[in-house]
């Protein structure tokens, strides 16, 4: 049992939390005069150009029996949004290799990888390997 009355934890709550608000202004007055500096171990990201894969049956689904490189719509979405939102990343690269599949998939990839282009104003190159047919064809 405790013999602190709740006027001294209060008391200690209190003082805590302004050791962690101190801190914290303290770690962004710091991360500003480093970001200040020029020094070379302190360089930002360098450019690079985000390449994503379309590989495999396009379908809404991946599909388990195939392999895990299949083509899968929500992971490429999520990877080229980030890509697209991401300062260093200076373009897209597509790189297909699809015997095709869903018509109605090519085209939300499509319309989405436009969108994002347009948004961000970054240069969508496609890259096809051994083929890029049907729905693969439409979203080069």
């Amino acid at each position: 049992v405790s013999t602190q009355s709740t006027g001294a934890k209060l008391t200690e709550l209190l003082i805590f939390k302004k050791k962690i608000q101190k801190q914290s202004l303290f770690n962004t007055m710091i991360r500003q005069f480093l970001t200040k500096l020029k020094l070379p171990f302190l360089k930002k990201e360098k450019p690079f150009v985000a390449v994503l894969k379309i590989n495999g049956v396009i379908s809404s689904r991946s599909q388990p029996f195939r392999g895990s490189s299949d083509f899968n719509l929500e992971k490429l979405a999520r990877a080229a949004r980030k890509a697209a939102e991401a300062k260093d990343c200076k373009a897209l690269a597509l790189y297909i290799n699809s015997p095709g599949g869903s018509a109605a998939v090519s085209s939300i990839l499509f319309k989405r990888v436009r969108q994002l282009s347009e948004k961000h104003n970054k240069p969508v190159y496609t890259f096809v390997k051994d083929m890029a047919l049907s729905g693969g064809y439409y979203i080069a």
